[in-house]
């Protein structure tokens, strides 16, 4: 997959898209400069209500409740207390099948929490960037007169 070119400035998106910005005439950069403010306040309540985010959090606060009772199982029938060393042999002996099956889900699990918000965070920041080059070019064009208010 090829890279995206970036520019040498300071706002974080590419070239081409800031030539773009650049080249709108002010009235069109105020509207796309609201769809843009609008779409990151969308994602981040989406990401706050998002069913697969909660979905996959529930399942791993499951798992995780899982593995403690099986835990707690085969802990109450060890008899003897060893030393720190020999009980976690003892455990690490004593790890079952289905304690194995579930710590893999709980990982796998994670990893697709992670991956989900990594994506929503991806184009948050991206978003950000390019609605703060466009607030910031917009604000130029209200200093130097270029978009004045319709009265």
């Amino acid at each position: 997959m090829a890279k995206k070119k970036f520019n040498k400035s300071k706002s974080g998106i590419p070239l081409e898209m800031e030539e773009k910005i650049l080249a709108m005439n002010p009235t069109d950069l105020a509207v796309e400069t609201t769809f843009e403010r609008n779409a990151i306040e969308t994602l981040k309540n989406e990401q706050k209500s998002d069913d697969k985010i909660s979905e996959i959090s529930d399942k791993i606060k499951d798992l995780k409740e899982r593995k403690k009772t099986e835990e707690a199982e085969r802990d109450q029938s060890l008899k003897v207390k060893l030393a720190q060393e020999a009980l976690d042999k003892a455990k690490e002996d004593e790890t079952t099948d289905e304690q194995i099956k579930i710590e893999n889900q709980i990982v796998e699990e994670k990893e697709n929490l992670k991956a989900v918000r990594s994506s929503i965070a991806d184009d948050i920041r991206d978003r950000s960037k390019l609605l703060k080059f466009m607030q910031k070019t917009l604000r130029r064009h209200i200093e130097s007169g270029a978009l004045k208010r319709k009265k």
